[in-house]
């Protein structure tokens, strides 16, 4: 099913994730590890143009993300979700389902979170910030998992801590 461009897109939040929800039941996709409604992220499908101008954008389809929930009381973190897309007359248009079911576990060695630190001051560890930033002040900390799921050669879910706090940017503004 194509996006109907001339329909403007006229559901609700809650409309959108019920429909998109209902969806994945009716194919046997729905999974309860799945978060809540509440935790959800989209996008957008949509025509900008111009009229005397001024900018008119007309969305003419939404994608509902539903990410993965938790592995032993965690959180996952990475590329595990199910993305639904519906059209502005509430047609299903697409799923794309991304989440591995993990049969085999294998406990490991956690390195120490003094370890972790000394990781990201050498400069070895993903560090996701908006702008290139000259200092980072941690608030939290939490063990979490992570996982690729798009890449076929990945095939682990392993163990990561996730800080959280505020990047200092090269301008002197601050940023989450």
């Amino acid at each position: 099913i194509s996006y109907k461009r001339n329909i403007e897109f006229k559901f609700t939040r809650d409309e959108t994730i019920k429909m998109a929800r209902d969806y994945l039941v009716k194919y046997g996709l729905w999974n309860d590890d799945l978060l809540d409604e509440k935790n959800v992220s989209f996008n957008e499908a949509a025509t900008i143009s111009f009229q005397n101008e001024k900018e008119k954008r007309t969305v003419f389809g939404k994608g509902v993300n539903f990410f993965a929930q938790k592995v032993d009381g965690r959180g996952i973190a990475g590329n595990s979700r199910v993305s639904v897309e519906i059209t502005s007359l509430g047609e299903l248009r697409e799923i794309y389902y991304n989440i591995r079911e993990y049969e085999d576990r294998q406990e490991v060695e956690l390195i120490s979170l003094d370890e972790a630190i000394r990781d990201i001051r050498d400069n070895d560890a993903f560090i996701e910030v908006e702008s290139v930033s000259d200092k980072l002040i941690f608030r939290n900390v939490h063990l979490s998992y992570w996982t690729q799921n798009r890449n076929e050669e990945n095939l682990i879910m392993q163990p990561v801590y996730v800080f959280s706090g505020i990047s200092i940017t090269s301008d002197g503004s601050e940023e989450p």
